[in-house]
């Protein structure tokens, strides 16, 4: 028996858990025995052996080549021109003469093979430094190769305060993808952030061009000066002026507690309810503290004879209350109790003579 003729596989590009199998067509039919092969030449720099899988007893015989990880050929994979038996027997079906093992090329310089995962090379965070409430920390994986995303992959983050995740925000179709965590309210890592060294993908995908699954694993970058404050100052206790009746000219001081210490700018202000109407303790002291000081000043016509009521949140009046890190502070909190406060804003006057 001779081969009449050898079909190649589509031209394409064959990538993981792929076939390349090649139909050898006899001008009889043939019976095999044992697993002959076809020798395949990869970029790779080595053989690869397209086994036989059927058609014994028949005139076509198919082999098989599994695409597997670290196949790659980008030029058009090259055939020995010869069936290797491989110890096996390729013999004509009626009188049992050897089969003829050569063939002419069928023409491969477009059957290429990428069967190399993308990996990750490189792993960046952003700067060292103290992230507050709505910061983004941003971290980019540079892979081998373009590679391309669905769904939202994430890096898991050890925090002191449990864990996070840095969500996938950019890079598809790249070789460098972003990742990013923003802080929110009660974050909180004193001693460095960990991140977590695989990939989560998150029922995602991160793939090649050609449909591979990239490996998920990579070095972790340096992070021990990355940072989280996402805890808010918040008031602890107000202290209110002593129990009395306030003339004109005389002061009321409020002093707000917070719990961290916070950096005052501008003029916030308490707003105080009196009979008379409206009035407001004006921010005074205390900024780089924990302690700030608010003062109301009596002045004449004001007047309280049922005990001053104090609105239970800070008025910023354009001002600002953070702590080192910038976040805002809390601004509400427990009224201290004003019902004993009295004022006596009303001078008196000569009703006759």
């Amino acid at each position: 028996p001779t081969i009449s003729s050898v079909t190649a596989p589509v031209n394409g590009t064959y990538s993981l858990g792929e076939n390349l199998d090649f139909s050898v067509n006899y001008s009889e039919n043939v019976d095999i025995s044992g697993t002959p092969r076809l020798e395949i030449f990869l970029d790779t720099g080595g053989y690869v052996y397209a086994d036989y899988i059927s058609g014994t007893g028949s005139s076509t015989l198919v082999f098989r080549l599994n695409i597997v990880s670290g196949l790659r050929d980008s030029n058009g994979i090259a055939l020995t021109l010869s069936i290797d038996l491989n110890g096996g027997a390729i013999l004509d079906s009626f009188a049992g003469n050897s089969a003829n093992l050569n063939f002419s090329d069928p023409g491969t310089t477009l059957v290429l093979v990428d069967g190399v995962e993308p990996s990750v090379t490189a792993a960046t965070a952003s700067a060292d430094s103290t992230y507050k409430i709505t910061d983004n920390i941003d971290f980019t994986l540079s892979f081998s190769e373009l590679v391309n995303i669905t769904g939202t992959p994430r890096l898991t983050i050890n925090l002191d305060s449990g864990i996070v995740y840095a969500d996938y925000v950019s890079g598809s179709g790249s070789s460098n993808i972003v990742f990013r965590y923003i802080v929110i309210t009660n974050d909180l890592d004193t001693d460095g952030l960990f991140l977590n060294g695989t990939i989560d993908l998150n029922s995602g995908t991160i793939q090649s061009g050609n449909g591979n699954d990239s490996t998920l694993t990579f070095s972790q970058p340096s992070t021990s000066g990355l940072l989280i404050d996402g805890i808010e100052p918040i008031i602890s206790s107000v202290t209110a002026p002593s129990d009395d009746a306030y003339m004109i000219g005389e002061n009321l001081d409020f002093t707000v507690s917070f719990n961290d210490t916070v950096l005052v700018t501008g003029a916030p202000r308490l707003s105080i309810v009196l009979d008379s109407g409206i009035v407001y303790a004006d921010y005074l002291s205390g900024s780089n503290s924990a302690n700030l000081i608010f003062r109301y000043t009596v002045s004449n016509l004001e007047n309280d004879i049922n005990g001053i009521a104090l609105n239970t949140t800070i008025d910023l009046n354009g001002a600002t209350i953070k702590d080192s890190n910038a976040n805002n502070a809390t601004l509400t909190f427990s009224d201290p109790g004003t019902a004993s406060i009295f004022v006596d804003g009303i001078q008196p006057s000569i009703s006759s003579v």
